[in-house]
């Protein structure tokens, strides 16, 4: 089918045959539905091409290392960075401690007195 999108959906949900179905569409939101439903009870597969054979290799000693399989370590790997904090999530927490923090009493003079006094021991 030429101008159609090919939508690979791997059915092993409770409740479907398990394996691979192909669907061909030209509807780009009726492959985007029938990709949600399939996976609806499921993981998502995720499928990562061009990964240099050095990287590969450091994946898999990384993984055994460990004593697990690669896709676990990678699926760790990924779970870590999914949920790291962006830096914008980071300044709105430091902005929000400031406006939270009573303002401090002290002079720029006062400061650099008291780095002098420790720097200087």
């Amino acid at each position: 089918m030429t101008g159609g999108v090919r939508v690979a959906v791997r059915l092993d949900s409770p409740g479907l045959a398990r394996g691979w179905t192909d669907l061909w569409t030209t509807d780009l939101k009726s492959a985007y539905i029938c990709m949600h439903c399939c996976y609806l009870e499921t993981m998502a597969l995720v499928q990562v091409r061009d990964v240099p054979d050095e990287t590969v290799a450091r994946l898999k000693a990384q993984a055994k290392a460990k004593g697990i399989t690669m896709a676990a370590y990678i699926r760790e790997e990924l779970e870590k960075l999914a949920n790291r904090r962006t830096n914008k999530e980071v300044l709105e927490e430091i902005q929000r401690d400031l406006r939270e923090q009573p303002p401090l009493d002290v002079t720029m003079d006062e400061i650099v007195a008291i780095i002098r006094r420790h720097r200087d021991g």
